[in-house]
């Protein structure tokens, strides 16, 4: 294992404690009668709980293998740069585009960028994730999504 993904799940075991030490002290409350610090306790529980087994888990592949380069892919930066522009683009345009128009193009682009998919496969990928998700918030959960420029109910 490379010493960064040691670094990595060490600072990540400090923070969910820490986030879940500070979210005690502002009360858990009841799982009928959740408090402020409710959600964020068990939060920090999960990301200490998931950093301390993954870094068994990689821990125990470093021992067997014995070659860390092995196990830590190389990593594309110019694909997470990518994800980062379309998801900051996303964020400037939702409000005017409106979530509709919004959410399949960010998906279009995801799906084209990121998993290489023919240009028919990743619309209608696009067109799939935008409807359930559109269905899901809006309609069964009630939740007021950007309208944009264009009127779109979403």
């Amino acid at each position: 294992m490379k010493r960064s993904d040691a670094i990595a799940h060490i600072f990540l075991i400090a923070f969910g404690v820490v986030l879940s030490l500070m979210a005690f002290k502002l009360g858990l409350g009841a799982l009928s009668d959740p408090g402020p610090g409710f959600l964020p306790f068990y939060t920090g529980v999960l990301i200490s709980l998931l950093s301390v087994l993954n870094l068994g888990h990689l821990t125990r592949l470093v021992r067997f293998n014995g070659d860390p380069a092995a196990i830590s892919p190389a990593v594309n930066y110019k694909r997470a740069v990518y994800v980062v522009l379309i998801l900051l683009f996303y964020s400037l345009l939702l409000e005017k585009l409106g979530y509709p128009i919004t959410t399949f193009l960010a998906m279009l682009l995801l799906f084209s960028i990121y998993e290489r998919k023919r240009w028919w496969t990743a619309a209608v990928g696009s067109i799939m994730v935008t409807g359930i998700t559109y269905v899901v918030f809006y309609v069964l959960l009630n939740v007021q999504l950007p309208v944009g420029f264009l009127g779109l109910r979403g």
